[in-house]
């Protein structure tokens, strides 16, 4: 589906680029006097661009709602999976910017050292995060 947006996008942009090259072609033959007949203020030479660009912003505001409504519905999935303590970790992880010390979890949600070492090994292994060495403790990373 994306592709085919990005495709609309290029195309649309193509066809702009060229309506417009061949409006100013019409406007500099019409500043000669050279123009024919039908000139710049024609209604049909105006129809290619402004479809052209109506294709474009439309592609531009199709992928977005299709981007945005995939991150809610896979934050719902998640979400919907995870137990009351996992779903703990993982918002103070958002809210954090996505990463903390596994210590810094700790004290955040009160919850025991080992208790926090079991919750985050059970999110890597669903691979919604990530474990690095820092320290003496641990740094934790969402992987969304």
């Amino acid at each position: 589906m994306d592709r085919i947006l990005y495709a609309i996008i290029i195309v649309g942009l193509f066809l702009s680029g060229v309506s417009a090259l061949s409006i100013m072609l019409f406007s500099v033959q019409q500043e000669r006097g050279t123009c024919p007949g039908i000139c710049v203020k024609s209604p049909y030479l105006w129809l290619p661009i402004l479809s052209a660009l109506g294709c474009v912003v439309g592609s531009l505001a199709i992928l977005l709602a299709i981007k945005e409504s995939n991150k809610k519905f896979e934050k719902k999935v998640i979400d919907a999976v995870l137990t009351e303590d996992e779903a703990l970790v993982v918002q103070e992880l958002e809210n954090s910017g996505g990463e903390l010390t596994q210590q810094e979890i700790g004290w955040r949600t009160r919850m025991s050292k080992v208790k926090v070492h079991r919750i985050i090994n059970r999110l890597m292994s669903r691979n919604l995060l990530e474990k690095m060495d820092y320290g003496k403790t641990k740094l934790v990373r969402l992987k969304r």
